[in-house]
Parts: structure tokens; C-alpha cells; sequence
């Protein structure tokens, strides 16, 4: 029962901080033009792959090298894991700002420099809730999970609302994610300010070289869902990036419904492995089961609900669906059953 109710919490929590991105998109497609869309999941596609090198992989750190059954052991993996999260944190914002007009020359298409700057703030503070939120999870530790991930949720979807209404666009969208990235992270914070205080665990080259593995295997994932949006960006352009990222936010979709029972069992799956590989293993056969069962839903769903949220100018985003959902199973297959 214990199982099944913090699934339930996670669920909600990831909803509201996910989710609600979904539910807004009647809204945020008819409040900007295409080419504007196209724009804002750019950025959201270089947010992506820039934080594979922000969070470093220390989530999955955390979860496999803080199993132990010494609780004092397993604070002092988080409290170095923090650590370095703020390092690279604090690092990249102070290299990435300066530089951030250099950057724009680098990229494919014009995005605003506010808009960048922005979105390298949001970024650097959200990364730094990865370490408290697994360590959350670890220690089952549902409910400030949720009360967090809601009020991230919420905040951001009234600020996006208010600003796009106020005619700030992209800008507005951009502002909204740095302002709530902010307040909570400070308020994780200081509510998680007593667990941060304590002896570190030093890490060897053992755990350094887990970090590098994590981090290649995310590229590599990165590689396979999401470095498509700047083939299409480039070759297409952002109206055309717009149409498919409307598809694509089907197959978030598909992701987030998974999302309670991935939180539930990544952060216990080494513990149960190392006890009893058959019960492992079988909860994994289990995950990926309804993995195929929420995208063959979604296969379905996601013509009609296409007609109801979009305006007639993304109705070409339908013929990507049976894509979206083959990319999502087989996305499935690969987390689930290869245990790392």
C-alpha cells in the first residue's frame, strides 16, 4: 500500500510540474504565431541538452552508490553529490553568462539575448533541485516532493499565463520558468538546509567514472530523442519545429503518465536488485508492460485530443504520432531493462 500511495504522490507532483505544459498548449499555440513556438522549443531543445552536463548524471549517483544500509553513509554521498552540483552550478552561470551573446552567434537560427540569459538562470538553479528531489525519493519522502513540484508547477503556469496575456511572448514564457526556478530552489533550499549540513563522503575514481559513463549514455539518448529538433530547426525552420514539437509533447505525455512508477522504482531498483534479482527483475518486465500499455493508449488518444487543443495550422503534427509513440516504447525498453 505504501508503494501504491507514493506512486499516487509522485504522480501528482510530476503532473502538475509537467503536465500543466501540456495542458496549456491550447493556449500558448493560439497566443504566439508558429514561427514564435518554433522559437520557444528551441530554447527548451537547448535546455535539454545542456542539462545533461548541468546535473551531471548525480541523481542516478545518489541512487547507486547511497544504497547502503548505513544512513549516515548515504547523507555523506548527497552532501558531495550537492556539492557538486552547486560547483557546476555556479560555474557554468558565470562562464555561460558573459558569454552568452558568443553563444547566439553559434546557434542556427536568431533567439533573443534576454531570452538566452533567461534560460541559462532557469537552468542553472533547477539543476541545483536534482540532488534534494532524488534524495526525497530515497528516503521516501513523497509528499515535499509533491508540495514542491506543485508549487514549481503552479507558479510557473500563472506567471506564463499572466505574461503571455500582458503581450510578453516568448520573453514572458522564458521569465516565468526563471522566476519559479528561482523562488523554489531557494525555498528547497533552506527547508533542506539541516541534511546539507554534515561530513561529505570523498569519491574516488570509481564514482568520477560512473559521472563520465552517465553523462556519454545521456548524450547518446539525447542523440536519439531530441537532437532531431535541430535537424528540423535547421533544415525546416521554426515553423515547421513548431508542428513537430506539438506531436512531440504527446510523447512527453506518454513519459509523464510513466513518471510514478519510473520515481518509485529507479530510486530503489540497486537495493532490490542486490537482495533479490528475481523480484527485480520482474518489477522491471512490469515497468515496461505499462510502458507499452500507456503508448499504445496514447496512439489512440492522441488524434482527438488533436482536435480539441490545436488550432487547424498544427493538424500536420497527427502523421508524427505513430513515431512518437514506437520512439517512447522503445525508450521503455532501453531504461527498464538495462539496470546499469
Amino acid at each position: 500500500m505504501n508503494s501504491l500511495r507514493d506512486m499516487l504522490i509522485y504522480g501528482i507532483g510530476i503532473f502538475v510540474l509537467k503536465g500543466l505544459g501540456f495542458i496549456m498548449m491550447p493556449i500558448v499555440t493560439r497566443m504566439l504565431t508558429q514561427v514564435e513556438y518554433g522559437e520557444l522549443n528551441f530554447l527548451v531543445s537547448i535546455a535539454s541538452m545542456m542539462s545533461l552536463f548541468l546535473t551531471l548524471g548525480l541523481g542516478d549517483i545518489l541512487f547507486r552508490f547511497a544504497s547502503s544500509q548505513v544512513k549516515e553513509d548515504n547523507d555523506a554521498v548527497m552532501r558531495q553529490c550537492f556539492r557538486l552540483s552547486l560547483l557546476c552550478a555556479m560555474t557554468f552561470l558565470c562562464l555561460a553568462l558573459p558569454l552568452s551573446g558568443l553563444i547566439l552567434t553559434w546557434l542556427p537560427v536568431s533567439l533573443g539575448l534576454f531570452d538566452l540569459q533567461l534560460l541559462l538562470i532557469s537552468l542553472s538553479l533547477s539543476s541545483l533541485l536534482t540532488v534534494p528531489y532524488c534524495y526525497f525519493r530515497m528516503t521516501h519522502r513523497a509528499l515535499p516532493f509533491m508540495f514542491f513540484s506543485m508549487a514549481q508547477g503552479c507558479l510557473q503556469t500563472l506567471l506564463s499565463i499572466s505574461l503571455l496575456v500582458s503581450g510578453y511572448g516568448v520573453t514572458g514564457m522564458m521569465l516565468s520558468s526563471a522566476i519559479s526556478s528561482s523562488t523554489v530552489a531557494i525555498a528547497v533550499l533552506i527547508y533542506f538546509r539541516t541534511q546539507l549540513q554534515g561530513q561529505r563522503a570523498a569519491f574516488s575514481l570509481e564514482h568520477y567514472r560512473y559521472i563520465a559513463f552517465i553523462v556519454c549514455s545521456g548524450i547518446f539518448v539525447y542523440c536519439l530523442n531530441g537532437a532531431e529538433n535541430w535537424l528540423v530547426v535547421i533544415h525546416l525552420g521554426k515553423q515547421q519545429l513548431a508542428i513537430f514539437f506539438a506531436a512531440g509533447q504527446f510523447g512527453l505525455m506518454i513519459s509523464i503518465a510513466f513518471e510514478p512508477f519510473r520515481m518509485w522504482w529507479y530510486a530503489r531498483r540497486f537495493q532490490v536488485h542486490e537482495t533479490d534479482p528475481q523480484q527485480g527483475a520482474k518489477y522491471a518486465v512490469l515497468g515496461v508492460q505499462i510502458g507499452m500499455l500507456l503508448a499504445g493508449s496514447m496512439l489512440f488518444m492522441a488524434p482527438i485530443l488533436m482536435d480539441v487543443m490545436l488550432p487547424e495550422s498544427y493538424r500536420e503534427s497527427i502523421s508524427l504520432i505513430p513515431w512518437m509513440c514506437l520512439i517512447m516504447a522503445l525508450r521503455f525498453h532501453s531504461e527498464l531493462l538495462n539496470i546499469g
